[in-house]
């Protein structure tokens, strides 16, 4: 198993670009989409190959797209959890890291501005909610 390592190819770490304005893109367009505001429409195949080739040209490389991904799916889990749980109890269970992440200037007002909307439109879970509590209020 050791010699097969000799073929593996050590290169240092690179980081390169920067990550927030494509955190900010990818999560106000994705929760739109969940929270209905906006339709999904997979694009052809052709054109996301173009669009994936161009991204990985002026997107973020190394260690900065690895953080890209973790400052998504944190900013995603907590708007998620925030709109099911409520500002009091997700605190209760975020870990420091996500915490920091959330609360980070990079990302503060996109949040608000995230959250703020949801509030309006209310969610289909709480669309829902109501039309099955008017279901058996009737009876």
């Amino acid at each position: 198993l050791l010699r097969r390592t000799e073929r593996l190819v050590e290169e240092p770490c690179t980081r390169e670009g920067t990550r927030q304005d494509f955190v900010k893109q990818t999560l106000v367009t994705d929760d739109d989409v969940q929270m209905g505001s906006k339709k999904s429409s997979p694009l052809p195949l052709w054109v996301g190959n173009i669009l994936a080739d161009v991204l990985e040209k002026i997107g973020p490389k190394g260690l900065e797209f690895a953080a890209y991904s973790l400052d998504y799916h944190v900013l995603r889990n907590f708007l998620l959890m925030y709109r099911r749980l409520g500002k009091e109890r997700t605190y209760q269970h975020m870990p420091a890291y996500a915490k920091k992440i959330v609360e980070s200037e990079d990302y503060r007002d996109i949040v608000a501005k995230q959250i703020a909307k949801g509030e309006k439109k209310g969610s289909p879970l709480d669309e829902l909610a109501r039309w099955v509590a008017a279901l058996f209020s009737e009876k």
